[in-house]
C-alpha cells in the first residue's frame, strides 16, 4: 500500500485509495492487493477550442 502512495504522490489520490483499500496491512475485501500507476501519455488538442492540453492516465488494477 505504501509503495502505490508513493508511486501516485497526490493528496487527493491518496485519501480515495486510503478509503477504498481500506484499514493499512488487511487485505480489502475482495481483493488482496491493488496496483496504481499513473503517468504522462502526451499532448492532444482540445476539439472546442484547439488548445493543446496535456493528458496524463491513473490506473488502478486489482492483482
Amino acid at each position: 500500500m505504501d509503495m502505490a502512495f508513493r508511486e501516485v504522490g497526490v493528496n487527493e489520490i491518496k485519501e480515495v485509495l486510503r478509503v477504498w483499500l481500506g484499514v493499512a496491512g488487511l487485505p480489502a475485501p475482495g481483493y488482496r492487493t491493488i496496483a496504481a500507476h499513473c503517468g504522462y501519455l502526451g499532448m492532444l488538442t482540445d476539439g472546442e477550442d484547439g488548445r493543446r492540453r496535456k493528458v496524463y492516465a491513473l490506473i488502478f488494477t486489482a492483482v
